[in-house]
């Protein structure tokens, strides 16, 4: 326990932004009365701005969001996910590369705001509503982006004057509780290298080419992706496990010695590769399952 607290910490990356829809009751009436029906079976939402003024800050929460979740592992279900000391200022760089972005794209939009509720009474027309929207003093803070960190919790730090006996139970829940966590945690990272070992290892034997052409043709990013995975899998690796390190190792060297091109050209290089990939999936089944 004391190790683990030490190699890594839990992160919560928080971005909020503002919907820019709103379900509008009286229409909702209206077209319930309009067909008969019960107005407790449907709702009428409206936008109200288009969907190209928020585009921009949607893109970058949702590769926020994706690259939060891809450097880090999963944590009970309180939002908060397993980052590694290792991992940490990679994982901080990456974040304050997309609030560089952030910022300036809302200042954009804030600046925009009155002119997307101008458009929006236009196109909205008998719809529109003025007090559906925030003030243009009060739109940023629909909006933000940041990250907290948190230590793991640690049984060491309960201190509640409970009596030894139960204390002791509850230090020991806390050890069970984040053990458990942490177990699930490194599941995510062998079943990350099922999928991608696992995907190459299909594709390449999928691939043929003969006097008809090619068939089962696969893009670049079969082999991106393992790349980009054996590149992470130091930091993901929360528990030190000298399996997962031996397989980051021969996935650097098996899986990732040839370029895409390579692979497509040789069929040697192929099924070297595939083999690998087969070996490797067959032994990690295991630890996934």
């Amino acid at each position: 326990m004391t190790s683990i607290t030490e190699r890594a910490m839990l992160v919560d990356l928080t971005i909020k932004q503002w919907t820019a829809a709103k379900n509008d009751p009286k229409v909702s009436q209206q077209v319930a009365e309009l067909h008969g029906s019960d107005a407790s079976m449907g709702r009428y939402h409206k936008l109200l701005i288009g969907r190209e003024a928020l585009e921009q800050l949607r893109q970058l929460a949702a590769a926020a969001g994706q690259e939060h979740r891809r450097r880090t592992l999963p944590w009970l279900d309180n939002g908060a996910r397993i980052l590694s000391a290792e991992g940490y200022f990679g994982y901080a760089e990456v974040m304050r590369g997309f609030e560089s972005q952030w910022e300036p794209a809302l200042d954009t939009f804030v600046r925009d705001y009155p002119a997307y509720m101008e458009e929006a009474r236009q196109k909205l027309n008998g719809l529109y509503r003025a007090d559906d929207y925030p003030s243009s003093h009060g739109i940023r803070d629909r909006f933000s982006f940041g990250y907290n960190v948190f230590p793991l919790p640690s049984q060491l730090d309960f201190r509640v004057q409970l009596g030894d006996a139960e204390t002791a139970r509850v230090q020991a829940s806390i050890e069970d509780q984040v053990n458990q966590a942490l177990d699930a945690a490194m599941k995510d990272v062998w079943e990350r290298i099922r999928d991608a070992v696992g995907h190459m290892a299909e594709r390449l034997r999928a691939y043929t080419v003969s006097a008809e052409g090619v068939n089962g043709a696969f893009r670049d990013t079969l082999v991106q992706n393992v790349r980009d995975l054996v590149d992470i899998l130091p930091s993901l690796n929360v528990r030190d496990n000298p399996a997962l390190a031996e397989f980051t190792e021969r996935m650097r060297a098996e899986l990732c010695a040839y370029s895409p091109q390579t692979l497509r050209d040789s069929k040697c290089a192929r099924e070297r590769t595939a083999a690998a990939a087969e070996d490797i999936l067959s032994r990690v089944e295991a630890y996934a399952a």
